[in-house]
């Protein structure tokens, strides 16, 4: 600990909050003498020749895991998981691949410089986050005090992790560094400034002749097989992609049968007697219901339809229904007791003082204005006035702050205890603070009814353990069947529907409908080596309270696809191809206004235009995206019309029909700024990344392990 030790001496710091976010996103330096590889073990990736064993990286996520689990003060949950292990192992390219460079280039960090990142003018970000006030949002450096003084009083696992992110510190200042020097290397040159002058400020009024490919049918176009292995042959680059595969599939829900729903109904039945006669219904309740929340204080008109329909319109107290299916459950109602009258609506006014995002001195003044509106209302000032001249509820304001009627569970729970606590119409003696702010009340009218206890018992209705014995023999079935016939003679023998999941990528986390992440397993099963194609699933997988069974019906490696897997792809890039010479050879050569060449050309024409169109635009009215006519069009004089140029979504002939130009500057400097802002963009830490994955060849395989 030798530069908190340093710092101890030179300022006396402290600090004094939790630790734990400090490290959330660090490993330690652990990693580089227990990544070695070899031994025969499973490998998860490659760093810059470096191999990396599964249980190398599955051990350094948990770290990363417990760190960030410590970090949220919660429980890491199935969809965070891919990006805790991105993170982890974007950390051991950074170790493996990113490292060295800083070395080769003699990036280091003094002990000056911690101390100043811990207490200086240049505060760690992980620092500033971890110890500032959530509720006013200043770092307070008094804090950093008592941590470090205290250290050692500490517990040995909060010692621990600030050991470790001491030991970060440097390695996070040197990353800023490494991005620094990155940037500073960017460059731009007064001809780019002024390009981007021109780009900015040079503005064009333009008509253009316009032919979309979407006007001509397709199925005017005929395509050969041999224009499609031509088209393909050609622009095999256009489908480099992941590895992929085809899959067919059965899903057998795990739902409850007749039988499960009628032994569930007829244990309600059974002691539907005893619940009647029972005087202690909690204690009942505790022993047969399989769900909390069983008491509820309602007026007749809200009563639960099963106990409504069965009682009909004259409430008995004690009356007991018979059990009806609800929500995945049967439920048992009993009438306990008549409560006597109670508020069932409100109608209300009121007047909103907002006070999301202010400070608290913000909070302060927002309260004493709100006490003084509050006075005057109370002193029988007009109310509707005082809410149209004060209120921040857009809604209510122009009505004079009126809310109207609302039952239970209409307000937010603070405003909704105050205007049912009241007993009379009039405006309310306290101010009423809720997550919006400080309201004004005044109720205007109060509705009572006749309310009573209900008491229910609910048993869920699941899935019996025979039930599930049975879907899983039918799913067996099904997984154990010797080919293709046999799985659809199955399928057939028990009514269940085959369904199919294209272009499935290996880092997929759903397949079709099914998003539940233990669906992760049988997509892993679908890239298995030994897994082959035309194979079935041996193993039934259960996801999502179902069952599924799978058949692979193809499976792509990554690189150049086939064409079968994108004949579609390339079909239609052959008919937009097909279309395009179409329309440049009919308006080759034609002569005219535009206007005129378009109604020679016909209905699929039209003529369109556009003023003050800048470089920087970006798209054209009508078009869209169209870089090829705005190129052409900045590089023509005012009066002239261009050829038929192809662009990205028709053909298009552009006539610049005035061109304002512009004079030279004398200092060009705030347009360089921009050019070197978005050529500086990639130089962040993801970027860095990027660059070094494929300078480095990484490559990773990890969603074959999880």
């Amino acid at each position: 600990m030798a530069i908190i030790t340093s710092i101890q001496k030179r300022t006396g710091l402290l600090m004094g909050v939790i630790f734990v976010a400090l490290a959330a996103f660090l490993l330690t330096e652990w990693i580089g003498g227990n990544m070695k590889a070899g031994g025969g073990e499973q490998i998860i990736g490659e760093i810059d020749g470096t191999e990396i064993k599964y249980q190398d990286f599955n051990n350094q996520l948990q770290i990363m895991r417990d760190r960030m689990e410590a970090s949220q003060q919660s429980k890491i949950n199935e969809s965070q998981l891919p990006m805790v292990r991105t993170q982890t192992w974007n950390l051991l390219v950074t170790q493996y691949a990113l490292k060295p460079e800083w070395e080769k280039l003699g990036i280091t960090v003094t002990e000056d410089e911690v101390v100043d990142m811990v207490q200086g003018n240049n505060i760690s970000p992980q620092i500033k986050q971890a110890f500032t006030d959530p509720k006013t949002g200043v770092f307070d450096k008094d804090k950093v005090i008592a941590f470090i003084r205290n250290l050692q009083s500490q517990s040995p696992q909060a010692q621990q992790q600030f050991a470790a992110f001491e030991q970060e510190l440097p390695e996070s200042r040197r990353s800023e560094k490494y991005e620094n020097l990155l940037r500073k290397s960017v460059y731009v040159t007064t001809a780019e400034a002024k390009r981007r002058y021109e780009d900015e400020t040079i503005k064009l009024d333009l008509k253009y002749l316009y032919v979309p490919y979407a006007n001509i049918p397709d199925s005017t176009v005929t395509v050969t097989e041999e224009q499609i292995k031509e088209y393909y042959n050609a622009n095999k680059e256009d489908y480099d992609d992941a590895a992929s595969i085809a899959v067919e599939y059965i899903t057998i829900p795990i739902a409850p049968s007749k039988e499960d729903s009628t032994d569930t109904k007829r244990y309600l039945t059974n002691i539907k007697d005893k619940f009647a006669a029972t005087e202690n219904d909690t204690a009942f309740i505790a022993q047969h219901s399989q769900i909390e929340a069983n008491f509820a204080e309602l007026a007749p008109s809200n009563f639960p339809k099963p106990l409504a329909n069965q009682m009909g319109e004259e409430v008995v107290v004690g009356f007991v229904a018979n059990p009806a299916a609800m929500n995945g459950t049967y439920k048992m109602f009993k009438v306990v007791k008549e409560l006597g009258l109670a508020v069932d609506s409100v109608k209300a006014s009121h007047i909103l003082f907002n006070i999301q995002g202010k400070s608290p001195e913000e909070k302060l003044a927002i309260e004493t204005k709100a006490k003084e509106i509050l006075a005057q209302a109370k002193g029988g000032s007009d109310f509707a006035k005082l809410a149209e001249e004060h209120s921040e509820d857009q809604g209510s304001k122009v009505k004079g702050g009126d809310l109207s009627w609302f039952g239970r569970n209409a307000m937010v729970k603070p405003f909704e205890d105050a205007s049912f606590g009241a007993t009379e119409n009039g405006v309310l003696s306290e101010l009423v603070e809720t997550q919006y702010g400080y309201h004004i009340i005044n109720v205007t009218g109060l509705k009572k009814t006749n309310k009573y206890l209900l008491a229910s018992v609910s048993r869920l209705l699941d899935p019996s353990e025979s039930t599930r014995e049975i879907l899983y023999r039918q799913a067996g079935d099904l997984a154990s069947s010797k080919n293709m016939t046999e799985y659809e003679e199955r399928t057939k023998q028990y009514n269940l529907l085959s369904l199919q999941a294209n272009d499935v990528k290996q880092n997929a986390r759903s397949l079709n409908n099914i998003y539940d992440a233990s669906i992760r397993q049988a997509i892993r099963w679908g890239f298995e080596e030994n897994t082959k194609v035309g194979s079935i699933s041996n193993e039934v997988f259960e996801v999502d309270n179902q069952y599924i069974v799978m058949m692979l019906k193809s499976r792509t490696k990554k690189g150049i696809q086939p064409l079968s897997k994108v004949y579609e792809q390339v079909r239609r890039e052959v008919i937009k191809e097909i279309k395009q010479k179409d329309v440049l050879a009919k308006l080759e050569g034609k002569t005219g206004t535009l206007d005129e060449i378009a109604k020679g050309f016909g209905d699929q024409a039209r003529v369109l235009d556009q003023q003050n169109y800048t470089y920087i635009t970006n798209a054209l009215n009508g078009v869209g995206f169209a870089p090829k006519a705005a190129g052409t069009a900045f590089g023509m004089k005012e009066g002239e019309v261009s050829k038929p140029i192809a662009d990205e979504t028709g053909v298009l002939i552009v006539k610049v029909e005035k061109r304002g130009e512009v004079g030279e500057v004398a200092d060009y400097t705030k347009y360089k700024e921009p050019v070197e802002q978005d050529r500086q963009q990639p130089y962040n830490a993801g970027g860095i990344l990027r660059a070094i994955k494929q300078l480095t060849d990484t490559e990773e395989n990890i969603d074959s392990f999880y």
